[in-house]
């Protein structure tokens, strides 16, 4: 968890609209994500009690990220297939970039995540509307 220290000045701060995403889908829930921007540069989620958490500010960091259809069965697909051909199997990264095709129609989304993993999908905009910064996608 961060550490906030007291030199640590608040630069901004606003409540975001958006999804809490659980483990189980079905459990997603809509809430508001109190973020402040501090003075050492990174955003905070202030309010943990709206995730059932009790205090401390946990670092969070807004991104992109790609939805794929069928991903995971595709990637399984191509590692077996490398696997019995005796071939290695290259990161991760590079792997997605052969099994997706560059120009396939992806969904691009953004979710803002915490240090903790734990997940929250904005509504659209409101990430720009408070001011965080998006970690964009590049190529």
């Amino acid at each position: 968890m961060a550490t906030i220290t007291d030199e640590t000045r608040v630069l901004r701060s606003g409540a975001i609209a958006g999804w809490f995403q659980c483990d189980d889908p079905a459990r997603d829930y809509p809430g508001i994500l109190k973020v402040e921007e501090h003075s050492d540069g990174f955003w905070y989620d202030v309010g943990g009690e709206a995730r059932g958490e009790s205090g401390g500010v946990v670092r969070v960091e807004a991104k992109e990220i790609v939805s794929v259809e069928n991903l995971t069965e595709r990637l399984n697909a191509a590692v077996g297939a490398m696997e019995e051909a005796g071939e290695s199997v290259p990161h991760y990264e590079i792997l997605v970039k052969k099994v997706v095709p560059f120009d396939e129609s992806t969904e691009v989304s953004i979710i803002i995540e915490d240090e903790l993993c734990r997940v929250f999908i904005p509504d659209r905009g409101e990430c720009e509307r408070v001011g965080v910064p998006i970690k964009r996608l590049t190529h």
